[in-house]
């Protein structure tokens, strides 16, 4: 009896726990997916455009160009931002929240040259790639580096001169240029004409800049024999010159019957006759020969180069006439002249 009794309680003790074993399984839920966490990873560049590589597993992939997004699982990605002209930058972004934003300034591979002249106004020219600018002026957009700028004025000595163009700079670029050129000055008489290599620049002087070199200058003037001169000019040496026409001359007797007539040539007195004027300019003259109580005598006589020319009158007494008028200081003339 005592066995049978035990076996029964074997017997209930592993329905039990057989049936405890499927109530438990029968409670148990299904396995559900693990939910996982993403955000959004952001560039924006300065300036846009650039593209925008992300590495994956261990790839390097392009994504697309700035301003840029992308939904990507919390992590950390290494990136790349790329553009023209401008250098990469690199670095790691770490997606931890719903909108991660990356802004990237990037940094130019070129700058920009300031170029003054003094005088203004030259051509420069950036060697590298031909482009051609008048001073002042800025030239942008030129590779980091070295660079050469050839500078050209008309009458100065020409340059080239060598710059270094640095990332985002301006680099300035400040030139006196060398005169090709002098200050000349030049002297001669007040109606004289000057002819510098055949063509006229003044009258009775000139004052100009002329470019260094040879030069022929002639000064030419009525009545005189004209004179040509040569000149060196040197650049940034002023020179001052007097050139004067050499005057032609000749003589003129004046004589009259009677004696002490007064002798006026050109409206300018000579005093009395008999005389010998010398130092006349050579050409064409007016004689006005004056005597109490003998008319006015008048003659037009040459003066030839270091000739004498001879005037002789005799003056006729004429007859007295008395002239009057009811004007105070009114002007009397005879046969042109006045009295």
């Amino acid at each position: 009896m005592k066995l049978k009794h035990i076996l029964s309680l074997v017997v209930v003790f592993f329905s039990s726990l057989m049936m405890s074993a499927q109530e438990e399984s029968f409670n148990e839920k299904p396995n559900e997916p693990t939910k996982v966490k993403s955000g959004f990873l952001i560039f924006e560049s300065s300036p846009s455009g650039a593209q925008v590589f992300i590495t994956q597993n261990g790839e390097e992939r392009y994504e697309g160009e700035t301003p840029f997004q992308k939904k990507l699982p919390y992590g950390t990605y290494n990136y790349r931002i790329k553009k023209s002209r401008y250098h990469d930058e690199v670095g790691v972004a770490v997606v931890d929240n719903t909108r991660v934003v990356q802004n990237i300034k990037l940094r130019p591979t070129f700058g920009t040259l300031k170029v003054t002249t003094k005088p203004s106004g030259a051509k420069v020219t950036l060697e590298s790639d031909g482009r051609s600018f008048t001073s002042p002026c800025e030239i942008e957009n030129i590779p980091s580096g070295e660079d050469y700028v050839s500078i050209v004025s008309p009458r100065y000595s020409s340059l080239r001169n060598k710059v270094l163009i640095q990332d985002g700079q301006v680099t300035p670029l400040d030139v006196m240029l060398d005169a090709r050129f002098a200050q000349v000055t030049i002297y001669t008489l007040p109606d004289a004409k000057i002819t510098i290599n055949g063509e006229q620049r003044g009258v009775g002087s000139f004052v100009g800049e002329l470019d260094e070199g040879i030069y022929d200058v002639e000064v030419s003037l009525a009545q005189h024999r004209s004179v040509t001169h040569q000149i060196e000019v040197v650049a940034k040496q002023p020179q001052t010159i007097l050139i004067n026409p050499t005057p032609i001359y000749g003589s003129l007797d004046v004589i009259t019957t009677p004696m002490y007539a007064e002798v006026e040539i050109n409206g300018k007195s000579y005093g009395t006759t008999p005389t010998t004027i010398e130092n006349l300019l050579v050409g064409d003259y007016d004689v006005v020969l004056r005597k109490d109580g003998y008319p006015i005598q008048s003659r037009r006589v040459t003066v030839t180069e270091n000739n004498l020319s001879i005037l002789e009158i005799e003056l006729s007494q004429g007859r007295k006439m008395t002239i009057s008028s009811d004007g105070q200081g009114d002007e009397v003339y005879v046969d042109g002249l006045k009295l």
